[in-house]
C-alpha cells in the first residue's frame, strides 16, 4: 500500500490528505463516543499513510498501554492486548516518549507479537507517543506487511497525526468531567425534590393518622373512614413514586410476552376510576378492536402508561372537572400500535416542552418529583417505540405512543411461541 504524503506535484494525493486531515479536525469537535471516533481515526490514518494497520492504545490508571483501537487487526483484541512499561516496543516507547521506526521489527530484540493470526507477516513498525502538554495518554502504532524504512515527512506527518488524537482525548476528558459534574449536580437536586416530596406526603399520612386515632378515639367509624382514604392515597403515591425509579434504573431487559393492550387499559381505568371521580374527571377510552394482543412487557407499559394518565388527570385544575381519553389504533401499513392519552386541561408552555421528558424536570413544584415521564420515555424505547408529544396552551395535551407490532421491529425481539 503506498504512502500517501502531500507533495506539490502530485494534487490529488494532496487533496485526499487534506480530506483526511478535515475529517480528523472535525471529529476533534464531535460528540460522538470516544471508542467509535478512534475507531475512525485508525481508519483514516492507515489510509493516509499507506499501512494495513493502525492501532491506538491508551494508557490506564495502572499506567500501561491498553489497545483501545484497532484498524487491520481482530477487532476482539481490544481491551485484551496490554503492555507494561519496557515490555515491547510499545512499553519502550511508553517509557522514552520517543517515536520508535523500524524497518523489520521482527528482527527487533524488544518484539512482542500480539496474540492475532492477522498480525504475522508484519515488518516495517512505526510507534509514536500520544502527549497532552507533557502527560503522556497513550501511543499510536501503525504496520506494513513489508520491509520499509519510514522517512523524515512520513514520520512527521503521524507525529501530527497522533496530536491530533490527544487533542481530541484531553477533550473527551474534559467533556467527561462536565457530564459528572452536571450528574452530580443534578443528583443533589433530584435527591433535594424527592425529599420535599416525601415530606409532603408524609405530611398527608399525619393527617391521615389524625383521623384515624380521633375516630377510634371517639368511636366515629366515619372519621376513621375519611383517615384511611387519606392514608390509602399518600400509600399510592410512595409506591408510585418507588415503582418509577425503579422502572428508570431497571437495567433487565423487557419480559415480552403476548398481552390483550385494550383489556389492559380497560383494567387501569377501572383502577384509578375513583382517584379521577374525585377530580371530577371522565376518563373515556376509543379502543381499536383491531389492535388485539401485543408483544410487551405488560408491567412496564402498565407502568407507563398509568404515569400518562395520572398525569393527565393532574394537568386538569382542581375543581374545573375535565377528561381524560385514552386511544389505541392499529397502524395498517406501518407494524404499530398507536396509544395515545389525552387530556383537556392547561396545556404544556413551549419553554418546557423539551425538558419535559428530562429526568428531574418537573411542571409540579414540589408535589412531582419529574422521574415519571422520564421513565415512561424509558420503557417505550426498551420496547422499539417511541413517544411524541403535541400540546396547545390552554386547551390540552396528548401523549402519543407508537410501539411495533412485529417482535423483528423491536429492541428486544419477543420470544418464540412454544420457547
Amino acid at each position: 500500500m503506498p504512502s500517501v504524503i502531500p507533495t506539490a506535484s502530485c494534487p490529488e494525493v494532496l487533496h485526499q490528505t487534506l480530506e483526511g486531515l478535515l475529517e480528523i479536525s472535525n471529529l476533534v469537535g464531535s460528540v460522538m463516543l470516544l471508542d467509535d471516533i478512534l475507531d475512525r481515526i485508525v481508519q483514516i490514518a492507515s489510509g493516509l499513510i499507506g499501512v494495513p494497520v493502525c492501532s491506538i492504545y491508551l494508557l490506564d490508571d495502572q499506567g500501561r498501554a491498553v489497545l483501545r483501537s484497532t484498524w487491520g487487526l481482530e477487532s476482539d483484541l481490544k481491551g485484551k492486548v496490554v503492555f507494561e512499561p519496557g515490555q515491547g516496543i510499545v512499553g519502550t516507547v511508553l517509557q522514552t516518549r520517543q517515536t520508535v521506526a523500524l524497518e523489520d521489527s521482527t528482527r527487533d530484540p524488544r518484539y512482542r507479537p500480539l496474540p492475532s493470526s492477522l498480525s504475522h507477516g508484519y515488518r516495517a513498525y512505526i510507534c509514536t507517543p500520544m502527549l497532552i502538554r507533557d502527560e503522556l495518554v497513550g501511543v499510536m502504532t501503525a504496520r506494513k506487511s513489508q520491509v520499509y524504512a519510514f522517512n523524515h515527512d512520513e514520520i512527521i506527518f503521524f507525529e501530527t497525526i497522533c496530536k491530533q488524537v490527544a487533542i481530541l482525548i484531553e477533550k473527551a476528558r474534559i467533556y467527561d468531567d462536565k457530564i459528572q459534574a452536571e450528574r452530580l449536580a443534578a443528583v443533589a437536586v433530584s435527591l433535594s425534590g424527592v425529599a420535599h416530596y416525601i415530606k409532603n406526603v408524609l405530611l398527608t399520612m399525619q393527617g391521615g393518622e389524625y383521623l384515624v386515632e380521633r375516630g377510634i378515639e371517639q368511636g366515629a367509624l366515619d372519621r376513621i373512614r375519611d383517615g384511611w382514604s387519606v392514608l390509602k392515597r399518600a400509600n399510592g403515591k410512595i409506591r408510585g413514586l418507588v415503582e418509577n425509579i425503579l422502572n428508570y434504573c431497571r437495567q433487565n431487559e423487557p419480559n415480552f410476552r403476548r398481552v390483550d393492550l385494550n383489556a389492559m387499559i380497560l383494567d387501569m381505568v377501572q383502577t384509578i376510576g375513583d382517584s379521577a371521580r374525585e377530580r371530577k374527571v371522565e376518563l373515556a377510552t376509543s379502543l381499536d378492536p383491531q389492535v388485539g394482543e401485543v408483544w410487551v412487557d405488560s408491567e412496564q407499559i402498565y407502568d407507563g402508561l398509568l404515569n400518562l394518565v395520572t398525569n393527565a388527570i393532574d394537568a386538569i385544575p382542581d375543581g374545573r372537572g375535565g377528561r381524560v381519553r385514552i386511544l389505541t389504533e392499529r397502524l395498517e401499513g406501518r407494524h404499530q400500535v398507536l396509544i395515545d392519552v389525552s387530556d383537556d386541561g392547561t396545556g404544556i408552555p413551549e419553554d418546557v416542552r423539551e425538558k419535559i421528558f428530562n429526568l428531574f424536570f418537573s411542571t409540579k413544584g414540589r408535589k412531582g418529583t419529574g422521574i415519571g415521564l422520564a421513565a415512561t420515555r424509558k420503557i417505550v424505547q426498551d420496547h422499539g417505540g417511541t413517544i411524541e408529544l403535541t400540546t396547545v396552551p390552554g386547551e390540552g395535551t396528548t401523549f402519543s405512543i407508537y410501539l411495533p407490532t412485529n417482535a423483528n421491529d423491536m429492541t428486544h425481539a419477543a420470544p418464540v411461541a412454544g420457547e
